[in-house]
C-alpha cells in the first residue's frame, strides 16, 4: 500500500500556479482529474484481480483435493 507520501498531492492553483494563462491553468486541473479517475479506477481493478487470483486459487486447491480422494479412495 502506498503511503501518503507516494501519492500525488492536489495543487493549490491560485497560489502556485499564478504565472500559467487560464487555459493552462484549466487543463492542468483536467488532467488532476483525469489522474484522480484512473487511480480510483485502478483500485477497482486491482480488487478484482485479488478475487480472481483468489477463485483460481481455490478451484485449483479444490481439484487436488478431489484427485487426491479419487486417488486414495481405491
Amino acid at each position: 500500500m502506498k503511503t501518503s507520501s507516494e501519492t500525488m498531492k492536489t495543487v493549490d492553483m491560485p497560489k502556485e500556479f499564478t504565472k500559467f494563462t487560464p487555459t493552462t491553468q484549466h487543463y492542468i486541473k483536467k488532467f488532476e482529474n483525469l489522474n484522480a479517475n484512473r487511480a480510483s479506477d485502478m483500485k477497482v481493478l486491482r480488487t478484482r484481480n485479488k478475487r480472481t487470483a483468489l477463485a483460481i486459487a481455490g478451484l485449483a486447491v479444490g481439484i487436488c483435493i478431489l484427485s487426491f480422494k479419487l486417488k486414495y479412495s481405491e
